[in-house]
């Protein structure tokens, strides 16, 4: 039986790993800080930097997003190396874009980067912040190989695996509680709930908080912590479409009077691009329950037919869609499919559209609703059945 794969270690506990590593000797030639949460790809260039800095290293910061962004200059600095020191530590944030092949050939970021690792005329260290950067990709095999580190930088999760249910054991409270003790904070995890809850999936923000507590004096929690977290579009459609009304609800109101943070880590808060993300993922969600209650209807494989719409879920998801499909028959589905076209073509012709409409389809499309409707439909069925005997 082939061994069981090492599960990755949370992010926070990377970056405690990677200064464990800088502590005992130099920088690694090669480090990888890929993933969606800017924050810990920012602590990791903090680390490296300040090590670097320690020995004396040459640091050269590049930034692609950076208006005055050179690749001459970094493949320079890349090439040539320090010319002051004995080591040059180059920083490339937003990476990702610059390693992107043309056709079937390698970046000339990616060959720099290899050649750099391979080589023994240049000393020093290479550091690729990228936020969205395959696992598989030439430059990160190249590091591995040059015994460099990698580190998943991903955004911790705010709400509790099934198999423990509890919002305390959720990674962004567990990281509060961490990161208040370095504040000299005190919080209990009931406390630490309400934080993350208030302010959202958003470490920044949650710093800031935790900051402002510290210099709280007798003020309540909150007091200090005012509301201010958004909502995500795609759980409220999730929501939405599983007829989940108090959850669909809430997640509007936090929508649309929060905004959600993007994978930039911008707030989008503009009416109208919420409006369209929310229902872009309604649009699907509804597409691929539509094609799933067709193909249980006809006896075929329903996830065999969500799939060709799009649908991919765990075990877990699997359940919740089978659910769904036996409280919603095809023409349900089909009805609320005109529904939301209805809506989109209100808003595309200058019609009044707002948080209340899909406070109104959260009320229609809940499960109690389908309940009672498919209770009357089997009693009109009983009806017509004992009127033919």
């Amino acid at each position: 039986m082939a061994a069981r794969k090492a599960r990755e270690a949370a992010p926070p506990t990377q970056l405690s790993q990677l200064e464990a590593r800088l502590t005992q000797g130099i920088p690694p030639r090669g480090v990888v800080l890929r993933g969606d949460e800017r924050y810990f790809r920012e602590r990791g260039v903090e680390l490296i930097r300040d090590r670097a800095r320690a020995l004396e290293w040459e640091i050269s910061m590049h930034d692609s997003a950076d208006p005055d962004f050179e690749e001459g200059a970094l493949l320079d600095d890349l090439a040539a190396g320090s010319l002051f020191s004995g080591a040059s530590c180059v920083v490339v944030r937003n990476a990702a874009s610059l390693l992107k092949k043309s056709g079937r050939n390698q970046s000339a970021l990616t060959r720099a980067v290899q050649a750099f690792l391979g080589s023994d005329q240049v000393a020093g260290s290479v550091v690729l912040c990228a936020d969205n950067l395959r696992a598989d990709h030439a430059v990160v095999k190249a590091v591995q190989a040059a015994d460099g580190a990698m580190l998943n930088c991903r955004k911790l999760w705010d709400s509790p695996p099934p198999w423990k249910p509890d919002p305390r054991q959720t990674e962004v409270v567990l990281w509060i509680l961490s990161r208040a003790r370095d504040f000299s904070v005190k919080l209990t995890p009931d406390q630490a709930v309400y934080v993350a809850v208030a302010t959202g999936n958003d470490l920044y923000a949650l710093d800031t908080q935790l900051k402002k507590l510290r210099h709280a004096g007798q003020r309540s929690l909150r007091e200090v912590v005012q509301w201010e977290a958004g909502g995500s579009p795609f759980q409220v459609a999730e929501a939405l479409v599983g007829g989940e009304r108090a959850r669909a609800l809430a997640g509007v109101e936090a929508l649309f009077r929060g905004g959600f943070q993007d994978r930039s880590g911008a707030r989008v808060v503009d009416e109208i691009a919420l409006m369209s993300i929310l229902m872009g993922a309604i649009g699907r969600s509804l597409r691929q329950g539509l094609a799933g209650s067709v193909a249980a209807a006809a006896g075929a494989d329903p996830f065999e037919g969500a799939s060709k719409a799009g649908l991919s879920v765990n075990h877990r998801g699997r359940d919740a869609f089978m659910a769904q499909l036996k409280l919603w028959p095809p023409g349900e589905w089909r009805a609320r499919l005109d529904e939301l076209a209805d809506l989109e073509r209100r808003a595309k012709t200058g019609g009044r559209v707002d948080g209340a409409d899909f406070v109104r389809l959260a009320c229609r499309w809940s499960k109690e609703r389908a309940a009672a409707s498919q209770t009357r439909r089997g009693r009109s069925e009983a009806r017509a059945g004992s009127s033919r005997r």
